[in-house]
């Protein structure tokens, strides 16, 4: 978790301290949030900042190579992150505020990129997207009016800049909704607006990518406010189709001053494959890294413990602190190809094995990361999310240098039970019970066999499970069991008998002789 405040950078563990070489001050006033991304292909995620310069620093807090960037006067916006040109970097978007308003577009060596920046446009919150679906990338914010710019040529849009019909509204400067709220062509964009005069009264906003106002757009008021905060793009009740909560203040100055979230329901179906930017930041984590995520199945898609195959859940594994690869295959809910670059996070129950290094990405809808065995017994749950879904797949590991039960139960093979005319020379085979490195497992078999009903131990300490016989008496019936053991018991199988052959002698005294 990253917190930024104060002219300085903290970065926090879950349990709340400071990790090592942080903080990073003296950075200047800082008014929002950091971006986190891995910009420079490294497999880190860089911490992205504005102040009066974009700073930028390693998970270390070492900073980035050609940072800080300084622009015109005036303090800057939070970053957006999108790789909008296709080289394979996220590139870093921004605005200040004046006294000299501009638009920024940087690479990840902090070098300004051409034909940036847009002069004479003030941008506090933006947000990024495909919103004609045609694979290029626009920038949408407002100020006063919905304004549009494709990001490549930084060039304004068709149609743009969006006005109320009415004239009544000016629109927020939070950050707009881009989604599909219609069945149109394209993304429809949503934004908040306000009402000039004393006290303030907002409505929400939706339109097409031609500037039309949606169908049952603009919303009722906003009570006594404009947005405080940016609108969110959900499935809230779970219905199915989307909501867009926003919340506002009241600032009428004779009543208390308290806020509120409102809620609207849209009929149209919540499908991330259609949501370009959900929220202030882009995501839950409010990284203002932009990527193209798609509705994830979570009973669909798998996660699997490389070591665990075969064993179930849980699993034992030896705590010999070696390296465990963790898989997670993702797959849509709405059909297409498993796409690559998904927001995939691991958890493990804390305490017991840690992650190292990054998640690779197989470009397949498959990815990758390594769990550290711990060096001492424990127990931890596996659990993986792809796109803030969370998967109903999980392991749980049970850590272990020795056995928690007794062998499992297991059965005799050969000869079949009741089995006649045995030879006097057989081998008894037996199934094996359980399988290492599974801490239940036998560590050895003792053989119980004889012509007693309840047969004596015959062969104590095996390894195998089978043993050879010689020389059994023909016509006898003998009786067998096996007993699994391992350090917290034994495990007795079924008892099985057989019956040898008859002495072929006696038997020809015992035939009729044929008549001359």
């Amino acid at each position: 978790m990253t917190c930024v405040m104060g002219g300085a950078v903290f970065v926090f563990d879950a349990q709340g301290n400071v990790r090592p070489g942080w903080p990073v001050t003296g950075l200047g006033g800082m008014l929002v949030s950091a971006s986190l991304g891995d910009i420079d292909g490294d497999g880190l995620k860089e911490i992205i900042v504005s102040s009066d310069k974009i700073y930028c620093f390693k998970p270390d807090s070492t900073s980035c190579g050609g940072f800080p960037y300084t622009a015109d006067n005036g303090s800057l916006t939070k970053p957006i992150l999108i790789d909008y040109n296709g080289d394979g970097h996220p590139e870093i978007i921004f605005g200040t505020t004046g006294p000299h308003w501009g638009i920024y577009a940087i690479d990840y060596a902090g070098n300004l990129i051409s034909p940036y920046p847009l002069d004479k446009n003030s941008m506090l919150q933006g947000s990024v997207g495909d919103i004609y679906r045609n694979g290029n990338y626009e920038l949408i914010y407002g100020w006063l009016s919905l304004r549009g710019y494709d990001l490549m040529t930084a060039t304004q849009l068709p149609d743009f800049p969006f006005t109320d019909p009415s004239g009544l509204f000016g629109f927020s400067s939070k950050a707009p909704n881009l989604c599909d709220l219609s069945d149109d062509p394209g993304i429809e964009i949503a934004s908040g607006a306000y009402s000039g005069g004393f006290v303030y009264d907002g409505k929400l906003f939706a339109f097409n990518t031609n500037g039309q106002v949606l169908s049952g757009f603009p919303s009722s008021l906003l009570f006594h406010r404009g947005l405080t905060t940016g609108c969110a793009v959900n499935d809230l009740d779970g219905d199915g189709d989307i909501e867009i909560c926003c919340g506002s203040e009241n600032l009428e100055f004779t009543v208390p001053r308290s806020s509120t979230i409102y809620c609207w329901d849209s009929p149209h179906p919540y499908n991330l494959d259609n949501i370009d930017w959900a929220m202030d930041g882009f995501d839950l984590g409010h990284t203002g890294r932009w990527r193209r995520l798609y509705h994830i199945s979570k009973a669909g898609s798998q996660l699997a413990v490389g070591s665990c195959q075969g064993q179930g859940n849980p699993c034992y594994l030896p705590p010999n602190g070696s390296l465990i690869a963790v898989d997670v295959t993702a797959v849509r809910e709405h059909g297409g190809a498993n796409p690559s670059g998904q927001d995939v996070r691991y958890s493990r129950t804390l305490g017991c094995a840690n992650y190292e290094g990054p998640v690779v990405d197989h470009g397949d809808g498959t990815y990758t990361r390594m769990l550290r065995a711990p060096t001492a017994d424990c127990a931890t749950d596996i659990h993986a999310w792809v796109n803030e879904f969370k998967l109903a797949d999980y392991q749980q590991i049970i850590f272990t240098s020795g056995c928690v039960a007794a062998p499992p139960a297991f059965s005799l093979i050969a000869p079949p039970d009741k089995a006649e005319m045995a030879p006097p020379n057989i081998t008894l085979e037996w199934q094996t019970a359980g399988t290492a490195p599974h801490p239940d497992h036998a560590a050895s078999y003792d053989l119980y066999f004889g012509p007693e009903p309840d047969p004596p131990c015959h062969q104590g300490g095996l390894l195998q499970t089978y043993f050879d016989l010689h020389g059994l008496a023909p016509g006898t019936t003998y009786t067998w069991r096996v007993e699994a053991h391992n350090a917290c018991g034994a495990t007795p199988s079924p008892v099985w008998s057989f019956t040898t052959a008859p002495d072929p002698d006696e038997c020809r005294h015992c035939r009729p002789v044929a008549p001359p």
